[in-house]
């Protein structure tokens, strides 16, 4: 991840004409700066999901921190540019009790190519 490296700029580079607006490289910086202050050192991608939001795809990364988990959210545009970033804590997820976990079968698949092959 740009951010991870620190390649605020070039995460930039990335982002649609509102957000660049509101959140160029220094902002980016900054905004990290403020996460990790809170978070702690960033470890690891534990999760992906996604969603369709006409015309928006939302991806969000659970990730691990070295204090406790976050929910990286990234809305897409349809240039596959960066409409919107959220960082949220994560909570853990457990099915419904209602949930029949033996109808379904849960299986890691990858989508999408470089660079923004989603697994």
């Amino acid at each position: 991840m740009m951010m991870v490296e620190q390649r605020f700029a070039e995460a930039a580079t990335h982002l649609d004409a509102t957000m660049t607006e509101l959140m160029p490289g220094p902002v980016l910086a900054q905004a990290w700066g403020q996460i990790e202050a809170q978070a702690g050192v960033f470890q690891r991608i534990e999760r992906t999901q996604s969603v369709i939001a006409n015309p928006y795809t939302v991806v969000v990364l659970t990730t691990v921190f070295e204090g406790f988990p976050l929910n990286i959210e990234i809305t897409f545009d349809t240039e596959r540019k960066i409409a919107g970033l959220f960082f949220r804590p994560a909570d853990e997820y457990s099915p419904p009790a209602y949930t029949d976990t033996g109808s379904f079968t849960e299986i890691e698949v990858v989508v999408g190519e470089a660079p923004w092959e989603l697994s």
